[in-house]
């Protein structure tokens, strides 16, 4: 120990003494360590860190598939959860729960809270505590009657002011009265956030017993069982699958759905997980590229110590010693720049929080915990180790050999020099695939960015409502007549519009079943058809500027005593409509389309059709959509447009103003510029992207700083070979062409080996492209191109140096 101390001690001396190395060495290590750091603390929270519910490995997703299509939807419906539990042997329980958005009056305040319908066994099968109160009482499972509800911690503090009283206070949701039962812990995750229609977190749950707008015959509910102790996820699918199998034969039916399980944290993250991993990757090369950059300044550093590790070794030193004296001060290096890399980490991941999409499934805080310390250790360690045993091992030879042989040159040796030029040559080729990769994401990111979404959001506003359910239907259609009139009323705004959802909008829909007159029903087996279906009204199709293929807008004179009528869009003309496809979009005028809300009676006539839009988010096609008027049939919830000329934040002033005075207790939420909403539409790919080119970023400098230290090498310890062929007539552009080409020299097989290595890759990111091949020529080239290019910037400097050496200066030199 003692002379582990001495050594540590003099290490230090030695690297505090020489601080431009230590500097380098140090920075080169932090920014390596830096960047994989901040993306693992993301796949920690994303995919390692356990879900934060009691034995979360027991827990498990249960999702459909759809047999005629190998189909899975993550969704099932509530009766048969209700079978399911009282058959199965291999689940200690199981519950469900599905999204909606519900008025909520707490006094006199109004507040439209994210709500989780709940099957009554949902809260105990995760097995989270409440912070107060009690669950929904599961025998109350089938009472319509039983209003309980359960608030998060947040509406707690937010609506009662945190107080201690509010289990018990009775509370208006929907229009009517419930008790509120319990109160989640503080910090309680809603598990699936990746299957949420919404930007914020669920507040409220209620029984879904207590609701009828999500019947439990519908496949809309998502499950979660816990598995029984010693039970396998096959084994519990198993007997699931033949449970239903056996219903299925109950009812004389022959079922089209199967059934499939998979962990809790596989299913929340399973979006998530390829982008992650692939972002992950990407960080870890970069650690490589700084780790061999930091081996060759260990191998250059070797060669100025030559002197003094041979005077240790002939005083008596072993060579045991001397390596042990230097990977001491590697492990310096590496303290240091394991320290330094974990406040680079922490303000990236300030940056990373910032940037990251809405709906990134995260258990926790995305945060440096023990986990992430231990990775961080473990990088930092294996870099340094890596990076200076192999130049400690060449020293301690050379200086064996310069003991034997006193008064040799100092010069590394050809070995050497090459084993050098090979690792630039590996950075170059990991940088080229660094900057494909990024490259590949950020035209993918910038095709999106130049997609024509089919409408027009510049100087759009928009914000929802949810009416209560005390109002009855017709209650409900003035309601919606007289806000868009007080909307356009506002001086500024030019015209408003309702619609279900605002675009674009890649979560939230609804999808219901289109019958069409003239057309069977499709045969048992076969695909539904299937429409998203909105409600709008007279407007909204000019206020967003969507052209029309044919016929007609919805217009005043459609109301519940006229003829039901239905647009459509052209997407549905070609699915479910292909012979009027073949001809003008105006030949689908006529037809009559039923929906849901029709009890599938094809009574509706089409009486226009709505050019395409990419309304489901600009990376997805139109899908068959059908628009009717609310006057015919309205939904307890909407959203309004208004395109306006006036600041935003002087109309959202007016409109809450004017319809507060209207009805107080419909609340308005998420006020929004559509050109916003669709910027936020971006984020995720955007998140990955930018992750990705922060990391070429810093691949490149590596490039620059490692080829710029290695030609400076170089060219030092040729200074007297250059100096004689300057002495012998060798002109300045001989010797920069000649410093100059062995840079480029590196280049070329860096670039060669790293398209290659691009071209390799590239396909896994497939997935993630938006009209962009993973070998995309341009793109290949650009960073075949940006990478010769900063590695002759690169070489330049200490060529041109070279090129400017004094001949006689030189030779004295040596």
């Amino acid at each position: 120990m003692d002379t582990l101390w001495q050594d540590f001690r003099f290490g230090l001396r030695v690297l505090l003494k020489h601080r431009q190395f230590t500097a380098a060495a140090v920075t080169i290590l932090a920014l390596g360590v830096g960047a994989p750091t901040a993306v693992f603390s993301v796949v920690n929270a994303v995919l390692l860190r356990p879900l934060p519910y009691a034995a979360p490995s027991q827990l498990v997703a249960i999702a459909s598939v759809y047999k005629a299509r190998n189909q899975r939807s993550p969704v099932v419906r509530l009766t048969d959860i209700a079978e399911w539990r009282k058959r199965t042997t291999t689940f200690a329980s199981m519950g469900a729960f599905a999204y909606t958005n519900l008025p909520l009056r707490v006094g006199d305040r109004s507040f439209s809270p994210v709500t989780a319908l709940m099957d009554p066994q949902f809260l105990p099968t995760l097995g989270n505590a409440l912070a107060a109160g009690t669950f929904v009482d599961p025998g109350n499972n089938a009472a319509p009657e039983d209003h309980s509800a359960i608030i998060s911690h947040s509406l707690w503090v937010d609506a009662f002011g945190s107080d201690p009283s509010a289990v018990g206070r009775t509370i208006t949701i929907d229009g009517e009265p419930f008790v509120v039962r319990g109160i989640l812990a503080r910090g309680f995750q809603f598990p699936r956030a990746d299957a949420s229609y919404y930007t914020r977190p669920v507040e409220l749950l209620v029984p879904a017993s207590a609701y009828r707008g999500f019947p439990a015959e519908a496949r809309q509910w998502f499950a979660v069982g816990r598995l029984a102790p010693g039970v396998t996820i096959a084994q519990a699918e198993a007997e699931l699958q033949s449970i239903a199998e056996g219903l299925s034969r109950e009812a004389d039916a022959t079922s089209v759905w199967s059934i499939q399980l998979a962990s809790l944290n596989e299913e929340t993250s399973r979006r998530a997980r390829q982008p992650l991993l692939v972002v992950l990757t990407i960080s870890c090369v970069l650690l490589l590229i700084a780790a061999t950059n930091l081996m060759n300044l260990f191998f250059s550093r070797g060669t100025g110590r030559l002197r003094e590790m041979s005077i240790r070794r002939a005083v008596g030193s072993s060579s045991a010693r001397l390596m042990r004296q230097l990977l001491v001060e590697s492990a310096i290096i590496a303290a240091a720049g394991g320290a330094l890399g974990l406040l680079v980490a922490s303000a990236a991941i300030d940056a990373i929080v910032v940037l990251s999409p809405v709906h990134l499934p995260v258990s926790g805080a995305i945060a440096i915990d023990r986990t992430v310390l231990a990775f961080t250790v473990i990088v930092c360690a294996g870099a340094a180790l890596v990076s200076g045993l192999f130049p400690a091992l060449q020293l301690g030879r050379r200086a064996e050999a310069s003991l034997r042989a006193p008064g040799t040159r100092t010069s590394p040796g050809r070995a050497v020099a090459r084993f050098q030029q090979g690792l630039c040559v590996a950075q170059i080729a990991l940088a080229v695939g660094l900057l494909a990769v990024s490259g590949l994401l950020a035209h993918s990111l910038w095709r999106l960015n130049a997609v024509d979404p089919g409408y027009d959001v510049d100087g759009v506003i928009g914000f929802n409502l949810s009416v209560p359910n005390d109002l009855s239907l017709s209650d409900r259609k003035r309601f919606y007549a007289r806000a868009l009139d007080e909307v356009r009323t506002i001086p500024g705004v030019e015209r408003a519009g309702l619609i279900s959802f605002l675009p674009p909008e890649t979560r939230a829909g609804v999808f219901m079943g289109v019958a069409i007159a003239g057309l069977p029903a499709p045969e048992r087996g076969a695909p539904p058809r299937v429409a998203n279906t909105l409600v709008t009204s007279p407007g909204y199709f000019e206020t967003m500027r969507m052209a029309m293929a044919g016929g007609r807008d919805f217009t005043a004179a459609d109301t519940a005593s006229t003829p039901p009528v239905i647009v459509v869009n052209e997407a549905f003309v070609r699915r479910y409509l292909p012979d009027d496809a073949a001809g003008s979009s105006a030949t689908a005028l006529g037809r009559r389309v039923g929906t849901g809300f029709d009890g599938m009676q094809p009574v509706r006539e089409i009486v226009g059709v709505v050019r395409d839009t990419h309304d489901r988010g600009l990376a997805s096609g139109a899908i068959p959509t059908v628009y009717i008027t609310f006057d015919q049939f309205a939904l307890p919830y909407g959203s309004i447009a208004a395109r306006t000329r006036a600041p935003m934040s002087a109309i959202v002033a007016v409109i809450r103003d004017r319809l507060n005075r209207l009805n107080a207790s419909v609340p308005l939420t998420d006020f929004q510029s559509l050109d916003n909403r669709v910027h936020e539409s971006l984020r995720e790919p955007r998140f990955y992207t930018v992750l990705a080119t922060v990391c070429a970023s810093m691949a490149v400098f590596f490039v620059v700083f490692g080829l710029y230290g290695l030609v400076s090498y170089s060219v030092s310890q040729r200074t007297a070979e250059l100096g004689i062929r300057m002495a012998l007539g060798a002109r300045s552009a001989m010797v920069l062409r000649m410093v100059l080409l062995q840079g480029m020299r590196m280049a070329a097989a860096g670039v060669t080996v790293g398209v290659a290595l691009a071209m390799a890759v590239a396909p896994a990111l497939r997935s993630q492209l938006y009209q962009v091949q993973p070998l995309d020529p341009a793109t290949l080239t650009a960073a075949a191109l940006t990478a010769v290019l900063v590695t002759a910037l690169a070489a330049l400097v200490p060529a041109y140096r070279a090129s400017r050496l004094n001949p006689v200066t030189a030779l004295r030199r040596e």
